[in-house]
C-alpha cells in the first residue's frame, strides 16, 4: 500500500488548500481510503467534507483509527 508521510504545519490552514494539497497527492499516490486529521477547523468544513465523500475517503482522529487498524477493521496505511 501506499503511504504518504505525514506532515505537520504550525500555520493555520484553510480547507481550501488542505484540497488542493489532496488533489496533487491524490495524483501522485491515487485515492487514500482513509485520511487521518486532528479535526482542526479546516477539516470540518462542508467543503472538505463534500470533497472527502465525492471520493470515498473516510477521516478520523488518529487514535480512533489505530484501535480499527489494530482490530483488522482497515488496512494498515
Amino acid at each position: 500500500s501506499k503511504v504518504m508521510k505525514q506532515t505537520k504545519y504550525s500555520i493555520s490552514i484553510t480547507a481550501k488548500l488542505v484540497v488542493e494539497i489532496l488533489k496533487q497527492c491524490m495524483k501522485v499516490y491515487g485515492i487514500p481510503t482513509v485520511i487521518r486529521t486532528y479535526q482542526g477547523s479546516a477539516f470540518i468544513t462542508i467543503s472538505f467534507q463534500s470533497f472527502i465523500q465525492k471520493y470515498g475517503i473516510r477521516t478520523g482522529c488518529g487514535m480512533s483509527l489505530l484501535k480499527e487498524e489494530v482490530h483488522g477493521k482497515l488496512p494498515p496505511l
